[in-house]
């Protein structure tokens, strides 16, 4: 009997220990990221960034300027050129001039803005072909299939860049006097965010429905993205970043005072991470998963930070400086001790 009585306690007791194992809190988990290259601009200033959809490539901006670290001056002409980068090699490949980019198609061709959009060879160095000749301000998905042109303010026609046609036409709602940005990132996938008399909304094209509408208190609006599942909306003034649900219709988070102007804003390729850079040197990561922010100002870069973009197929994102830099970062969770 004494041992039936043993047997069925120290049962119990692996039982009560192997619960309380499995009650054990997972370890808590932060991103981090790291600069993993820096290319070096001889006399020139880099600005906005775009990937290639494969990632391979980068497109950038870059004018005439220098930068001195000690007084923190700035000295930048109008004057520049356009070039395309070997991501792995950190090494120029082409230089396209001051030709009017688009995007990278989903074939690696440069998409040039000249009276519609013209497919541009940059190793021949010559126009490939035409794909609309229709006039207006034009943004293409990121992946390169599709284009949306933005006609007077009052028509969107959408193109599918692969079959080189027209597969919608759409009305654009007409609030005057506001300020608009648009985002587009698929023929069923273009919003419009505007400002108007400190409200602002967040207005479905294709649908015809607003999503959002909510007080806006900061001046403008200079920044916004949004997630692709469609159901975050970053924005900003230039100031703190604020995260809304859209379902929900309510603001998430709002990121503490940031060094700086917010000088660019975006998601990663999975939307798990939203990223910010400031002219205070600083870049803002913010982990959706937790609704968690990090800055990270190690001194990697000198001068005011222009430009982030996040890669589309790997866990890298891209930095372009006033301190003549473009630095290659890559990001991760890591246990947060």
């Amino acid at each position: 009997m004494k041992r039936i009585f043993l047997i069925i306690f120290f049962g119990l007791a692996l039982v009560m220990f192997s619960s309380s194992i499995g009650q054990t809190e997972e370890p808590k988990q932060k991103l981090e990221a790291k600069v993993i290259k820096t290319v070096k601009l001889s006399n020139l200033i880099p600005t906005d960034l775009l990937f290639s959809p494969d990632g391979n490539l980068l497109f950038y901006e870059a004018y005439y300027g220098s930068f001195n670290p000690s007084t923190k001056k700035i000295q930048i002409s109008m004057d520049g050129n356009n070039f395309i980068m070997d991501v792995k090699r950190g090494k120029n490949i082409a230089n396209l001039k001051e030709m009017s980019v688009l995007c990278f198609s989903n074939e690696n061709e440069v998409l040039i803005k000249n009276n519609g959009i013209r497919i541009w060879d940059y190793k021949k160095k010559k126009e490939k072909g035409s794909i609309t000749n229709i006039n207006g301000s034009i943004y293409c998905t990121s992946d390169g299939k599709y284009a949306v042109t933005i006609i007077d303010g009052e028509k969107a026609i959408i193109t599918d860049l692969i079959l080189k046609n027209q597969i919608g036409d759409y009305q654009l709602p007409q609030i005057y006097g506001s300020q608009v940005k648009f985002i587009f990132d698929g023929p069923d996938k273009l919003f419009m965010v505007c400002l108007k008399d400190k409200i602002l909304k967040l207005i479905d094209i294709i649908q015809n429905q607003e999503l959002v509408s909510f007080s806006w208190d900061a001046e403008g609006i200079k920044h916004a993205a949004i997630s692709s599942d469609c159901k975050s909306l970053a924005v900003s003034s230039g100031g703190p970043i604020y995260l809304l649900n859209i379902p929900e219709k309510s603001i998430i988070s709002k990121t503490a005072s940031m060094q700086g102007i917010l000088n660019s804003l975006s998601f990663s390729r999975n939307s798990y991470v939203l990223g910010g850079c400031t002219s205070g040197n600083e870049v803002v990561l913010l982990d959706m998963k937790s609704k968690t922010e990090t800055f990270f100002n190690l001194d990697e870069h000198k001068g005011p930070i222009k430009s982030i973009c996040f890669s589309p197929i790997e866990d890298i994102f891209i930095t372009s400086s006033f301190d003549g830099t473009i630095k290659i970062w890559k990001y991760s969770y890591v246990v947060d001790n």
